[in-house]
């Protein structure tokens, strides 16, 4: 049976931005990611090593963040793909990022990407 295992609106303050005045502050921005896989396993186990641990994926993210300075939010997009198909069993994943609050006219801007195996 596949299952689609998300997290929605991970708020994190991240050193990111193209400006050099962005590159100075933490800016905030909102994560909401989504990986596929097969649950069948883990049905029948009930062991949590079957399946794919949002726990992982959300400590990975704050990793990132905490760790690194990004140019650009499409880096960091494909930097939590690659850690979600690091995982065992993740067959697809979807990662939208938002700066909400960027302009006065909009509610937020940001960019989704989505991956296959």
């Amino acid at each position: 049976m596949n299952a689609k295992i998300f997290i929605t609106d991970l708020v994190v303050n991240a050193r990111i931005g193209h400006l050099p005045h962005e590159r100075g502050a933490h800016q905030l921005l909102v994560i909401n990611v989504a990986v596929w896989t097969d649950i069948s396993r883990a049905l029948q186990s009930h062991d949590l090593g079957d399946t794919v641990d949002y726990v992982v994926i959300q400590k990975g993210i704050l990793e990132l963040v905490a760790q690194r300075e990004y140019i650009l939010i499409e880096t960091l997009a494909s930097d939590i793909l690659s850690l979600c198909f690091s995982l065992s069993g993740v067959s697809k994943s979807w990662v939208r990022i938002e700066k909400p609050n960027k302009f006065p006219e909009s509610k937020s801007v940001g960019i989704e990407v989505e991956r296959e195996r």
